[in-house]
């Protein structure tokens, strides 16, 4: 069964395009804009992957990874951030990120990453939908 994948990034131009590139690889992707809907959608659906900005008004990548670690301490989260400094990433080593990415993103090893953590769908499953 497909896994699926929560995307948020307050740019809804970069979100929309992550979540293009991963349904073209037949992923189940949702998307947010804004941190505090993004968890609203973690309390109602069980994700198997979340990527997320890092640097984001109101509250940061961060931030947002410990809201989700309280939800799922488990679930597999990449962060992914135009800059972060040495301090930013041990804060969010020392939370358990599973993986930190820069922008621009490497298309290739990006959708490699994601493969560890989530299937695509069947052929089955997008006949389905």
């Amino acid at each position: 069964m497909a896994g699926r994948i929560l995307v948020l990034d307050d740019e809804e131009n970069y979100a929309e395009m992550l979540q293009g590139l991963l349904r073209e690889h037949n992923y189940l992707v949702d998307m947010a804009t804004r941190p505090e809907h993004a968890i609203a959608q973690l309390e109602k659906i069980n994700y198997d992957l979340v990527i997320s900005d890092y640097k984001m008004p109101v509250m940061d990548g961060a931030d947002f990874l410990k809201r989700a670690r309280q939800l799922y301490p488990d679930l597999p989260f990449i962060l992914v951030s135009g800059l972060m400094n040495t301090p930013e990433l041990v804060k969010v080593a020392n939370m358990s990120v599973t993986l930190v990415m820069e922008k621009p993103l490497d298309t290739a090893a990006f959708l490699n990453h994601v493969a560890r953590f989530c299937d695509a769908m069947s052929v089955e499953e997008q006949a389905g939908l």
